[in-house]
C-alpha cells in the first residue's frame, strides 16, 4: 500500500469509528521536545541506539520535536479498533521530519490484525540492550508490513499450557543494494506452568528476505510459488540466482527462545536464553555457544531498586571458521550474522541494525548505501537497573563492555573494547501532565567514536507533556 492511499484509509477508518457505536473510547498522547549536546561530533551511544532511529549518531548539537497519538474504541461485543502515529523531527547538522509511526488495526478475540509502520513493544522497561533478544529491537525506525497475530499467549486445554504467534509481511523502502525486497516474518512460542512455581517458553522466531530488484541480477522472483519457496526455506527455482538454487530461496535468520520464569514473595525473576541462526548449522546448533544469555529481576517491596537486568552475549562461534590456510576446510561456519551475500545490505533499515544495536558499526559504500555489518564477532557485557527516588522521581542507569572482532571474512586489526553508560533521572508533574527527563552519557573506546579511544560525552534534557 503507498503511503497516500495508507493515508486515506487511515483517515476514513478514523471517521468510521469515532461515529460508530462504541463501548469506550480512549484516547492517549504524548508532545514533547529534547535538547541533545554532545562533547563532539559523536553522538553518545546510549543515546541515540534503541530510539528508532530518531537521533543522528554524528552530530554536536540536536533539536528533536515528537507527537504520540493513540485511539482505541472498545466496542461491546469486545473487540477493539486502534490506531496510532508517531511523529518526529530533529534539527542540527542534519535536519529531517518523518512519520515513524503510522497503523491501524483491530483486536477480534484474541487475535489482532494491524497494517502500516509498528515499532515492536519494549520489554524489560528498555533495561537491555537488544529488547530481550537479537532481532525484535527498536533500534531501527519500523518498516511497513501487515500483521496478524495472537493477542498474548493463549491458553490451551485445562492445563497450564498457552501458545502465541505472529504473521507479518512487509517491505523495506529505504536506499538498500537490493531495492524494496520483502520481509517475511513469523514465530511461535509454547508457554507451561505458572509463574508462581516455574514457568518455561520456548520458541522459534523466523525472518527471510525475499523479491526486490537486483541492479546486478534484476527483479527478483515473487510469485506465489517464490514466496512459499523463502518461507518454507526451500531451495531456489530455475528463475533464481545460483546461490539459491545451491542454498535456500532468500535469505533467512532467526532466533530460538528458551525462557524460565519463577515468582516469589518478593522477587519474580526471569532468565532468558536467546540463541540465533542464519542458516542450517545454527538450526541445528552448530553455532551452540552463540547465545544472549540474561537474568531479569523485579523486586516487589523495593521501589528505590525496582528492576535490574545482567546480560551476557557471546557472537564469535558463528558454526566456526570454515578457512583454514587460506582453504575452504568445510561449508558449515562463517554464519555472518545479520549479513548477506545477495541481499547484502543485511538486516538494517534507514541506517541502523533492526536487531540488537551492539551489532555495530555498519558497513558504507561510497553512495552511503549500508552493504552489510562491519561487527558482527563480540563478547558484550550489560547491566540495567531502574527504581524511584520518591513518588514523582524516577532513574535509570546502563552500562555496556564489549569486545569486538569485526568479521571471520574481514576481522579488525585489533580487538576493539568499547564501554558506554547511561545515567537518566525523569520527574513527573503529575497534576500538571508534564514530565522533565534529563540523562546523560558517555563512550569510552575504539568501536564506536570513529576509531579513538578517547573520552566523550553528551546530555539530553527533555520536557514533555501527556495529552
Amino acid at each position: 500500500m503507498c503511503m497516500e492511499g495508507f493515508k486515506i484509509f487511515f483517515l476514513i477508518s478514523f471517521l468510521s469509528i469515532v461515529g460508530s457505536n462504541s463501548f469506550a473510547q480512549v484516547f492517549n498522547g504524548d508532545i514533547n521536545t529534547s535538547t541533545i549536546i554532545n562533547s563532539n561530533s559523536h553522538t553518545p551511544f546510549w543515546i541515540w541506539a534503541n530510539q528508532l532511529g530518531h537521533i543522528p549518531q554524528n552530530s554536536k548539537f540536536i533539536q528533536t520535536g515528537e507527537i504520540n497519538l493513540e485511539l482505541k474504541n472498545h466496542f461491546k461485543n469486545g473487540n477493539t479498533f486502534f490506531m496510532a502515529t508517531k511523529a518526529f523531527g530533529s534539527k542540527g547538522e542534519v535536519s529531517h521530519f518523518e512519520l515513524t509511526e503510522l497503523y491501524v488495526g483491530f483486536k477480534l478475540g484474541r487475535i489482532i490484525a494491524s497494517v502500516g509502520s509498528r515499532a515492536d513493544s519494549l520489554i524489560q522497561e528498555g533495561l537491555s540492550s537488544s529488547n530481550g533478544n537479537f532481532l525484535n529491537s527498536r533500534n531501527a525506525k519500523p518498516y511497513p508490513r501487515i500483521s496478524l497475530d495472537t493477542d498474548g499467549f493463549i491458553k490451551i486445554g485445562k492445563r497450564n499450557f498457552s501458545i502465541a504467534g505472529k504473521w507479518e509481511e512487509g517491505i523495506l523502502l529505504d536506499e538498500r543494494m537490493v531495492d524494496k525486497p520483502r520481509l517475511h516474518h513469523k514465530n511461535l512460542l509454547f508457554r507451561i506452568g505458572d509463574v508462581q512455581k516455574f514457568q518455561f517458553e520456548i520458541g522459534i522466531d523466523h525472518y527471510v528476505f525475499w523479491g526486490g530488484d537486483s541492479p546486478k541480477y534484476g527483479p527478483q522472483p515473487k510469485g506465489f510459488t517464490d514466496y512459499l519457496r523463502a518461507i518454507l526455506a526451500m531451495r531456489g527455482g530455475d528463475q533464481h540466482t545460483q546461490g539459491d538454487q545451491d542454498n535456500v530461496a532468500g535469505n533467512s535468520l532467526g532466533q530460538y527462545f528458551f525462557i524460565f520464569r519463577k515468582k516469589w514473595q518478593n522477587v519474580d525473576a526471569e532468565i532468558r536464553i536467546i540463541h540465533p541462526f542464519e542458516d542450517k548449522s545454527g538450526i541445528v546448533l552448530f553455532n551452540t555457544v552463540d547465545n544472549l544469555y540474561s537474568l531479569y529481576l523485579t523486586f516487589n517491596e523495593n521501589q528505590f531498586l525496582k528492576y535490574t537486568l545482567l546480560e551476557f552475549i557471546y557472537t564469535k562461534n558463528q558454526s566456526g571458521d570454515d578457512i583454514q590456510d587460506g582453504v575452504r576446510i568445510h561449508t558449515n561456519g562463517r554464519d555472518d550474522y545479520l549479513t548477506h551475500s545477495f541481499y547484502n545490505s543485511g538486516f538494517t533499515y534507514f541506517g541502523n541494525v533492526m536487531g540488537s544495536s551492539l551489532f555495530y558499526p555498519i558497513n558504507y559504500n561510497s553512495e552511503g548505501i549500508s552493504t552489510g555489518i562491519a561487527n558482527n564477532r563480540f563478547v558484550a557485557f550489560h547491566f540495567g537497573a531502574s527504581g524511584k527516588l520518591s513518588n514523582t522521581l524516577n532513574w535509570k542507569m546502563l552500562y555496556s563492555y564489549s569486545y569486538n572482532y569485526g568479521t571471520y571474512w574481514v576481522p579488525f586489526d585489533t580487538v576493539r573494547n568499547q564501554l558506554s553508560g547511561l545515567f537518566e533521572f525523569k520527574y513527573e508533574f503529575i497534576k500538571a501532565h508534564l514530565y522533565l527527563k534529563t540523562l546523560f552519557a558517555f563512550d569510552r573506546g575504539s568501536n564506536i567514536n570513529n576509531g579513538m579511544n578517547d573520552l566523550s560525552g553528551g546530555a539530553r534534557l527533555t520536557v514533555g507533556w501527556r495529552l
